[in-house]
């Protein structure tokens, strides 16, 4: 099985475009002193591992779940 990251489609349906201000939505809601660097590269590619108070976080400001930002893709099977 594998990982889906799906902040960036999720931030795009709640338009929230903006690195910037996904930073600062965090920060109003506690999230760990992320940089904008670090909000960006969490947007822009899957993290190799993921602070849950992050994770809480971000499902608190883009009002949804786990499963909404991170989905277990099964592996393709081979074609015999």
């Amino acid at each position: 099985m594998a990982i889906e990251w799906r902040l960036r489609p999720v931030t795009a349906e709640r338009e929230l475009w903006q690195t910037s201000d996904l930073r600062r939505a965090l920060e109003d809601v506690g999230a760990p002193g992320l940089s904008q660097a670090q909000v960006y590269r969490l947007v822009s590619s899957r993290p190799g591992r993921l602070n849950l108070d992050t994770l809480d976080a971000l499902c608190r400001v883009l009002a949804c779940n786990v499963e909404d930002i991170l989905r277990r893709v099964p592996d393709e099977e081979p074609s015999t």
